[in-house]
């Protein structure tokens, strides 16, 4: 069996590992847009301000990525 164990409060990039109640959504949301429509974003920590942190808001990120993908082509 192979195990592998990442701590991602010490990645420069991720700048931690979980959303948290008092975090401005405003700012996820920035993290969360595209990168010269090259590069998208979907997850439960991108959020509209609706959900944190569950399947829900992960759907919805989802949703919101392939519907910026599909109309940057």
């Amino acid at each position: 069996m192979t195990a592998a164990f990442q701590n991602w409060n010490a990645e420069p990039f991720a700048k931690g590992a979980y959303v948290y109640d008092y975090e401005d959504w405003r700012v996820l949301q920035r993290l969360g847009e595209s990168v010269d429509e090259r590069l998208f974003f979907a997850g439960d920590a991108y959020t509209q301000g609706e959900d944190w942190s569950s399947v829900h808001a992960a759907a919805r990120s989802a949703r919101r990525a392939v519907t910026d993908i599909l109309s940057s082509s």
